[in-house]
């Protein structure tokens, strides 16, 4: 993972993410990267985050094919947190916290975990692996913190495009489309949601319906080109 933007803050997530071995299985079919806002304003909305995304683990764990869905969970406000590790879902506990703090590292996030993920993304796939990757960021504000990792994130989402990544964003509030077009995501995949609870839910139940459904797969997916 490059370290240019946010030099400090970008060295203590690339700890946390090789702490971790964040390795894909070889059985891998589908991987779910979900980011989600802990900033100090998604205080209102409780306990639903956690339990929204816990909804998400257990669904995905239902599926038929289990054994070839992964899944990682981000955390964010000043700071980046791994709240699951990126393994199969039948194997990742539950998230068991979710404490809101100041600040939004909304791009120095998204530029960390894709910048770590994509290499082991595009070596999957050159194996002839049938991988599909979906990202999804929930955020109800703009980046307080590392504007400086935009235009990085940018060069970052068109490699993921590239490599059949569905690259979502969920504006709790405020405007998804807008934050997609800043990150280089498409725009018709950004989805905006009510501030509200149930929003919050609506938002985690549409991508576990992207997850689960193959329409919705066909729908997304262009074909790798290596």
């Amino acid at each position: 993972m490059s370290q240019k933007p946010d030099g400090a803050d970008m060295v203590a997530l690339q700890k946390i993410l090789q702490s971790h071995a964040l390795e894909l299985d070889a059985k891998c079919q589908t991987l779910g990267i979900l980011m989600m806002d802990r900033s100090s304003s998604m205080k209102v909305f409780g306990d639903t985050p956690r339990r929204a995304l816990n909804e998400y683990l257990r669904e995905l764990g239902k599926l038929p094919n289990h054994e070839a869905v992964s899944v990682g969970i981000f955390t964010f406000d000043a700071a980046v947190q791994m709240d699951v590790p990126i393994s199969p879902v039948a194997k990742v506990p539950s998230m068991k916290h979710y404490d809101t703090g100041y600040g939004t590292r909304l791009y120095g996030t998204v530029f960390g975990v894709l910048g770590h993920m994509l290499p082991k993304i595009e070596a999957m796939l050159k194996t002839g692996a049938d991988l599909e990757t979906i990202v999804a960021v929930f955020t109800d504000g703009y980046d307080s913190v590392s504007r400086e990792c935009l235009p990085e994130v940018q060069h970052l989402a068109a490699r993921a495009i590239q490599f059949r990544c569905k690259l979502i964003v969920f504006g709790i509030g405020v405007d998804a489309k807008a934050i997609a077009r800043e990150m280089g995501f498409p725009e018709d995949l950004a989805i905006d949601v009510p501030a509200t609870r149930e929003g919050v839910r609506t938002a985690t139940t549409r991508v576990t319906e992207i997850s689960t459904t193959s329409s919705a797969r066909d729908k997304f997916s262009p074909r790798f080109r290596g």
